[in-house]
């Protein structure tokens, strides 16, 4: 009976020995949803990740595409500002791609690429051609906060260009400067690049009702003397992007609203 006991429990042992091993090899997999995404406006996306193993997710040709960025969420390590090019993760996870707004008159795409213990999956980020504002079929010049000539009939904004022109305003140089059109996320701003007092801030950003728009936290010069009101924008990162890109400069394709040179 001795025996029969010390077989069995020697048996249990080397089954258990057995399971942890079979445990230990375990085959690895990786699975990922969406596998593209359309990201015609830009925004940000979630991405979905399985696997039974540690897995890094990293943007390919990061350096060129710059338009584009990963964001951790709570079930991946990430660095504490929460955003780069490269993130890891352990088993399950999710975190977000982040896709700026276009300003490339061509279509772009690139790959999120995530590997696991020899295992490679791909995110396709596609984003169409961006068609600047003065390109849009817009009869009457709806585009441009839906009326026509916005420096006549825009009184806030009429009045800002009246205190340009006159050379008597003991304020005059706070407006001297270039407004031009630009669009964001659907909405028209106006860039002026006046400094309003603030002796350096030299840009500002205003929507159809001559409130002021900017990152969180920053000061409104102008609102001492254009509208009521500034408003945070809503994603800081798109923000940036878009000033980087048309926010600082006028280009061909900027609709000029007014300019003194």
């Amino acid at each position: 009976m001795k025996t029969i006991l010390k077989n069995t429990a020697f048996t249990a042992i080397l089954l258990m020995l057995a399971g942890s091993f079979a445990s230990c090899n375990k085959d690895p997999f990786l699975t990922i949803n969406p596998t593209s995404i359309e990201a015609t406006e830009g925004g940000r996306f979630p991405i979905t990740v399985r696997s039974n193993g540690q897995w890094k997710a990293f943007i390919e040709d990061h350096q060129t595409n710059f338009w584009c960025q990963l964001f951790c969420t709570d079930t991946i390590r990430c660095p504490f500002w929460r955003r780069a090019d490269t993130i890891f993760g352990t088993d399950n996870g999710t975190f977000d791609v982040h896709v700026g707004r276009s300003n490339s008159r061509t279509p772009r795409n690139l790959t999120v690429r995530i590997i696991s213990e020899g295992l490679s999956r791909s995110v396709t980020i596609k984003q169409e051609a961006y068609v600047p504002l003065g390109d849009h079929p817009c009869p009457n010049d709806p585009c441009r906060c839906g009326i026509e000539n916005p420096a006549e009939n825009l009184p806030w904004l009429k009045d800002l260009i009246s205190r340009a022109q006159d050379t008597n305003d003991p304020d005059h140089w706070y407006f001297r400067g270039n407004i031009w059109l630009e669009k964001y996320r659907g909405r028209d701003i106006f860039v002026a690049n006046m400094h309003f007092g603030s002796g350096s801030v030299m840009y500002h950003y205003f929507d159809c009702s001559g409130n002021h728009y900017g990152r969180i936290g920053r000061i409104c010069f102008a609102c001492r003397f254009v509208g009521n009101h500034h408003f945070d924008v809503e994603d800081q990162f798109d923000w940036d992007t878009f000033i980087l890109r048309y926010g600082r400069r006028l280009r061909d394709e900027s609709i000029i609203i007014y300019s003194p040179f």
